[in-house]
C-alpha cells in the first residue's frame, strides 16, 4: 500500500464509519517479489542478473512471507467503495471484557498457567496456547 493510498483509506473510512469498524484496501492480487524486482530493474533500464544481480537472502527476523489482516472467524464485506472492504467481527460489550480482565488479574496473580489457559479457550475459542508458556 503506497501513502497515498493508506491517506485515502483513512480519509474515505472516516466517512463511511460509524466507529469501531476495521477497514481494508484491497490491494489486488500478490505480487512475487523476484518478479517485482525484476520489473523494477527493467524499468530502471536495466538487464536483471547482467546488470544488477539479485540475491535471494530469506527473510529476515520479524519478517512474515504473508500477512494476515482478519481471523478466520471474521468476515470481509465490500463496502460503497470499490476497493474498501470492511471487517465484520463479533464484538462483546465493554462490561464483559472488564469482568474478563478482572479474571485474568485474578488467575495470573495466583501464577495458575492450566487455569489460565482453559479461561482464555472459553474466552476465545481460536486462543491456542504455545508450548513453551
Amino acid at each position: 500500500m503506497t501513502i497515498p493510498e493508506a491517506v485515502q483509506l483513512v480519509l474515505q473510512a472516516a466517512a463511511i464509519g460509524s466507529g469501531g469498524e476495521i477497514f481494508l484496501l484491497d490491494m489486488g492480487r500478490p505480487v512475487n517479489i523476484l518478479d517485482l524486482a525484476y520489473q523494477m530493474i527493467r524499468l530502471a533500464g536495466y538487464e536483471p542478473e547482467k546488470d544488477i544481480p539479485v540475491s535471494i537472502v530469506g527473510p529476515r527476523p520479524g519478517e512474515k512471507l504473508y500477512e494476515k489482516l482478519y481471523a478466520d472467524y471474521e468476515k470481509v464485506e465490500p463496502t460503497s467503495f470499490e476497493k474498501i472492504l470492511v471487517v465484520r467481527s463479533n464484538t462483546r460489550p465493554l462490561d464483559e471484557l472488564t469482568r474478563a480482565v478482572d479474571e485474568i488479574k485474578m488467575i495470573c496473580e495466583k501464577e495458575d498457567k492450566v487455569n489460565l489457559a482453559e479461561f482464555l479457550k472459553r474466552l476465545i475459542p481460536e486462543y491456542a496456547m504455545r508450548r513453551n508458556d
